[in-house]
């Protein structure tokens, strides 16, 4: 799977690090625009799975491609990997991977250590809960809490990254072009 097409992880194994399904959902309506598909990405989990069909059903003017549970981790990765257009993660492995593959990112960031667990590729753009909203030190997080922090960030400035790196000229096509 290669080309032109997003890759979004909505979920982690940490309710608090996912963002509102409702803002998911309008994120992907709102991406229609670009005229690429949307493939939403899920560890097995039964909860992210309810997740991601909870999103979908969301979504009224675009269905997104679910393969969500279906991917083992290097199958992931090549499907982050093909996406050279954009990723769109929260905190999470996935995200990590995005980075590392060099595929434009766009991270959604909560109560985290931020500098350490950001994503380190020059081609992410971090959206920080913490900008929008107080959050609790990371170090006293109950990994068990229903809250999700990352509710604070709002959708305009992750449709906005999001737009920035699809509205640049495609990766490929300038290194095909170069001598």
């Amino acid at each position: 799977m290669s080309g032109d097409y997003i890759v979004i992880q909505p979920t982690s194994r940490w309710l608090y690090k996912c963002w509102d399904d409702a803002k998911m959902a309008q994120l992907i309506e709102g991406l229609a625009t670009s005229r690429l598909p949307v493939v939403l990405t899920a560890a097995p989990d039964k909860k992210e799975l309810e997740m991601v069909d909870h999103i979908i059903s969301l979504c009224r003017a675009v269905k997104p491609v679910s393969l969500a549970g279906q991917l083992s981790p290097p199958q992931l990765a090549a499907v982050i990997e093909g996406a050279h257009r954009l990723f769109i993660g929260v905190d999470s492995a996935p995200m990590h991977m995005a980075a590392a593959l060099d595929t434009p990112c766009v991270a959604l960031f909560g109560p985290t250590k931020l500098q350490r667990w950001r994503p380190w590729s020059e081609k992410s753009t971090v959206l920080w809960a913490g900008d929008y909203a107080e959050l609790p030190d990371p170090d006293t997080i109950d990994t068990q809490t229903r809250q999700r922090y990352l509710s604070a960030i709002p959708l305009e400035p992750v449709l906005t990254a999001a737009r920035g790196y699809l509205s640049a000229p495609d990766p490929l096509t300038v290194r095909d072009l170069a001598p």
